[in-house]
C-alpha cells in the first residue's frame, strides 16, 4: 500500500483530505525511522576495530532491531487497512443486526494496531539505551535522535489507542489497555531521559 510508495507520495497522502493514512500510520513510520537510525549506528560500529569487544553483542542488537523495524513498516499499512474496515462497517445500516458486533470487533483491531506500535517503540528504545553506551561515538547524536523519535512514536500511538478505547464497550479490555500503557509510559520516558543523559556526557 504506502510502504512501497515514495516518501513524497506518502506525505501528500497524509496531508490530503482523506482519513488515511493518519496518526497511527505516522506513529509507525516515526518509530521505524528511530529504529533505522539505531541500525545505522550499529552498522557503523560493526567492523570497527575500536569496538571489537562489543561486536557479538552488536550483531544481536542489529538482528532484534531490524526485526522491530520491519514489523513497524508492516503496521504503517495495517493501521490504514484496519481503519478502512472500521469505516466500512460504520457505514452499514443501523438496522443491520451484525453492525454493533462488527463495529466493536474492528474498534478492538483499530486499538490493537497502535498498541503494538507502542510495544515495538518501547522495545526499540531499550536497544537504543544500550547502543548509546557501546556504539560508535561518532554517531552518538543519531542515537539521541532515535530516542526522541521512539518516545514521540509511543506518545502518538497511545493517542490512537485511546480514541478507539473511548467507544469500546468491553470494560475489561479498555481497563487493561489503559493500565498497561500508563505503566509503560513511565518506563519510556525514563529510558529516553537516560539515553539523552548518556549522550550529553559524551559531547
Amino acid at each position: 500500500m504506502y510502504a512501497r510508495k515514495s516518501i513524497n507520495f506518502y506525505l501528500d497522502s497524509v496531508a490530503s483530505r482523506r482519513p488515511t493514512p493518519g496518526g497511527g500510520s505516522v506513529a509507525a513510520l516515526c518509530a521505524a525511522l528511530g529504529a533505522a537510525l539505531d541500525s545505522m549506528v550499529v552498522n557503523y560500529t560493526l567492523g570497527n576495530k575500536t569496538y571489537a569487544s562489543v561486536e557479538k553483542e552488536m550483531c544481536g542488537i542489529r538482528k532484534k532491531n531490524e526485526n522491530i523495524r520491519k514489523r513497524l513498516i508492516g503496521l504503517l499499512d495495517k493501521d490504514t487497512r484496519v481503519y478502512q474496515k472500521l469505516n466500512s462497517v460504520l457505514a452499514l445500516s443501523r438496522q443491520n443486526k451484525k453492525r454493533t458486533a462488527l463495529v466493536q470487533k474492528y474498534l478492538k483491531e483499530a486499538a490493537n494496531v497502535p498498541f503494538e506500535i507502542c510495544i515495538l517503540s518501547f522495545s526499540a528504545l531499550i536497544l537504543c539505551g544500550r547502543i548509546v553506551k557501546i556504539g560508535n561515538l561518532n554517531l552518538i547524536t543519531d542515537t539521541g535522535c532515535a530516542a526522541y523519535l521512539l518516545e514521540s512514536a509511543y506518545q502518538c500511538a497511545v493517542l490512537n489507542v485511546k480514541i478507539n478505547l473511548k467507544y469500546i464497550k468491553d470494560k475489561n479490555f479498555v481497563r487493561k489497555k489503559r493500565e498497561y500503557l500508563t505503566a509503560l509510559l513511565r518506563k519510556v520516558v525514563r529510558l529516553k531521559q537516560a539515553t539523552i543523559k548518556q549522550l550529553e556526557r559524551s559531547l
